[in-house]
């Protein structure tokens, strides 16, 4: 008549013999039971899950992040306010990662929340070099320099 799934915390051939006693009849797989084996890995993919969308929501923050402080740094070198004319998150800053870089999912965000909500783009026009000589690009919450500017219509 029907089919019954077994809770981890009851052994299907408990349950089995518990029906036999009363002299039920079992259909073959008309009671399955989760073993603890199925349900350990059941929440280890659950977790492994969730771990990938907290790191892309913290990716996703951070970008939006970096874009608000990107314009923030901007409109203080152009009221004079700033001397600097690129953007650099410091140690001192609370936006600092150690280690911390962008993927390219991530570095794409960076760019449409710096387009979208402040009219602003990554200027490419000039990069700096870090201690190996190699360019800043991308950009992350380390300690490296870049440059915006208005966008361009």
């Amino acid at each position: 008549y029907g089919s019954l799934e077994l809770p981890v915390t009851v052994p299907k051939s408990m349950f089995e013999r518990e029906l036999d006693y009363y002299g039920v009849t079992v259909e073959k797989e008309s009671i399955t039971a989760v073993t603890p084996t199925a349900y350990l890995e059941s929440l280890t993919i659950e977790r492994r899950l969730a771990k990938k969308k907290l790191q892309a929501a913290e990716e996703d923050q951070y970008a939006f992040l970096l874009a608000m402080e990107s314009h923030r740094q901007f409109l203080l070198a152009q009221n004079g306010i700033r001397s600097k004319d690129y953007i650099q998150i410091q140690r001192k800053d609370d936006l600092y990662k150690e280690g911390h870089s962008f993927s390219s999912d991530g570095l794409d965000l960076f760019g449409k929340y710096l387009r979208e909500f402040f009219g602003l783009e990554r200027d490419k026009s000039r990069h700096f070099l870090n201690e190996y000589g190699e360019p800043t690009y991308p950009p992350n919450l380390g300690g490296l320099k870049f440059l915006v500017k208005k966008k361009e219509t």
